[in-house]
């Protein structure tokens, strides 16, 4: 039976969220109601994922401003989790506002997540809560079931601790099920509408709030505040592309190529479909067990390279420019990587030491994709922060018409220790903020050696062995040139920088080191990005 205090904590909670977020950040919440616990990168995955169309367009300064609000309560390192109570008013909201289908997206986004979470994957109860609170939406009588043979099975091997059964059991049992959406909600403040009187206080205003948000005109019974219908379900990307295959220039069977064709049909993105992927591109039966995600997104890209030029071009264009990018965070091949850089932006600010010590020479220039660099504004002396204002305005220039620019620095070797980041402040919390080395805009520098190292390290290692805390005080500039590498990560304080490669991976760095800094973790972070398929070749270091 559910006591009053579960109806009046639930109805404090709404009313905050209601008070104090606009829509979007509510329907944000929704989604990140779905898992026991987050972090910063699972909600910038789901921006990405469904937050990232002209209908419901999130930023980054959202993914900040909901980390930072008091319904996320701070859950052990770098991890938020949401009140019990109001956690189940979510993901009922989810179901509501979006169909039925939304909260099964959220949840395999999560499975896929958290199999690539190295930190989740040391830690075998949380890893286990997640997967749990995913199939409890996609698959609830498997789950159940499966959870309760394996309280029972005391000798089950590598079984978890007890006490995580049992505090498990407790959420199992006081889950509402949120497959019926907020109708489950008016049942419950139904209960309290017939109980004491302050149960009936907290129902009357749980019912009116409910009203008021996002899904709540949809519940029968229900005075609702007029609202928009809901948005349709994005495509799953991996199905589109998938879909987009030239199967008749693939170099497979003739059975391999006609069970495509009977798979890769419209409708639903079927297991069978994904498991015919995988097992096809990898040419043997795929092993007993789930087929991940990633396990998909590599078969795909395999017969996307294989097969015909135009239908590899389409596919990497559909893998690059979908909503939905797990994979894309975690592994770039350079396909995607080059389409990737065509649709950004970029403020690029070269310096060089001025004649009084503090002072720089300064141009600040704009670039769209591959397009050439157009100067903005320059300085032949100007301080930290009058460059701060003149990095601001290229950036607002930028946004004015379309972009979302990532800002480099190009440095002459003897600067790379400046903060550069600090001069910008706030800024470097909404942009990707990294820096280059002025030396390979120098006609000695090969740039056909720079991109094999670069193609060297992401097929070795997706540029992992060069992004760790290798570098840190005041020999970073002296260790770059031993080093090399295109790709480094230091800090000016002591602190742990793994979680912060891992978070989206190597590939992701700069949103990673951005994110960071969002959150009011990232000080003191510096990040070397010389990325080699975009030269420097239209500046020098004599740059003005």
């Amino acid at each position: 039976m559910r006591g009053p205090n579960r109806l009046q904590t639930m109805d404090s909670g709404v009313a905050v969220l209601r008070e104090e977020f606009p829509d979007r950040l509510i329907e944000l919440a929704y989604h990140a109601a779905v898992p026991v616990a987050f972090d910063p990168g699972f909600i910038h995955l789901l921006r990405l994922n469904f937050f990232d169309t002209p209908e419901a367009r999130l930023s980054y300064e959202d993914e900040a401003d909901f980390l930072l609000s008091p319904i996320c309560r701070p859950f052990g390192d770098d991890l938020f989790d949401i009140e019990p109570s109001l956690r189940d008013f979510l993901q009922s909201g989810l179901k509501s506002r979006f169909g039925p289908q939304r909260p099964a997206r959220v949840a395999e986004l999560l499975l896929a997540y958290t199999a690539r979470h190295p930190e989740w994957q040391a830690n075998p109860p949380f890893k286990h809560a997640q997967e749990l609170s995913a199939w409890l939406i996609t698959d609830p009588d498997t789950a159940l079931a499966a959870f309760r043979a394996a309280a029972a099975d005391h000798a089950r091997e590598h079984r978890l601790p007890a006490d995580w059964y049992v505090a498990m059991g407790t959420r199992i049992e006081r889950r509402l099920d949120p497959a019926d959406g907020f109708q489950v909600i008016v049942g419950l403040a139904r209960e309290g509408l017939a109980g004491d009187e302050a149960d009936g206080a907290a129902a009357t205003r749980l019912l009116g709030n409910l009203a008021r948000m996002p899904g709540g005109d949809r519940v029968p019974g229900i005075r609702p505040r007029p609202g928009p219908p809901p948005p349709p379900e994005p495509v799953l990307p991996l199905a589109e592309a998938a879909r987009h295959l030239d199967v008749d220039s693939l170099p497979i069977s003739e059975s391999a190529q006609e069970r495509l064709r009977t798979v890769l049909l419209p409708g639903a993105f079927s297991a069978v479909a994904r498991r015919a992927l995988v097992e096809i591109a990898g040419t043997e039966p795929f092993p007993v067990g789930v087929v991940t995600y990633d396990d998909v997104w590599r078969a795909v890209d395999r017969l996307a390279h294989l097969g015909s030029g135009a239908s590899d071009r389409v596919v990497h264009r559909v893998l690059a420019e979908a909503g939905e990018r797990l994979a894309t965070q975690f592994d770039l091949c350079e396909a995607s990587a080059a389409a990737d850089r065509a649709r950004r932006s970029f403020v690029i600010v070269v310096l060089q030491p001025s004649a009084r010590p503090g002072r720089y020479r300064a141009s600040v220039s704009l670039q769209r994709g591959a397009e050439r660099p157009m100067v903005y504004t320059s300085s032949p002396d100007c301080g930290p922060e009058e460059l701060a204002g003149m990095v601001g305005r290229a950036a607002r220039g930028a946004a004015d018409i379309g972009f979302g620019p990532t800002i480099e620095f190009a440095l002459p070797d003897e600067l790379l220790t400046e903060p550069v980041d600090e001069w910008l402040s706030a800024l470097a919390k909404t942009h990707a903020v990294v820096i280059r080395r002025l030396s390979h805009a120098q006609p000695a520098s090969d740039p056909r050696e720079d991109e094999e190292q670069w193609r060297r390290l992401d097929r070795e290692g997706h540029l992992l062995g060069v992004a760790v805390p290798l570098l840190t005080g005041p020999d970073v500039a002296e260790r770059l040139r031993v080093l090399r590498s295109p790709v480094a990560l230091w800090s000016r304080e002591p602190r742990s920088l793994q979680p912060v490669v891992d978070r989206y991976g190597p590939a992701r760095l700069p949103d990673s080191v951005r994110l960071e800094r969002a959150i009011g973790t990232g000080k003191g972070l510096a990040l070397l990005w010389d990325d080699p398929f975009r030269p420097l070749s239209g500046f020098s270091s004599g740059s003005r």
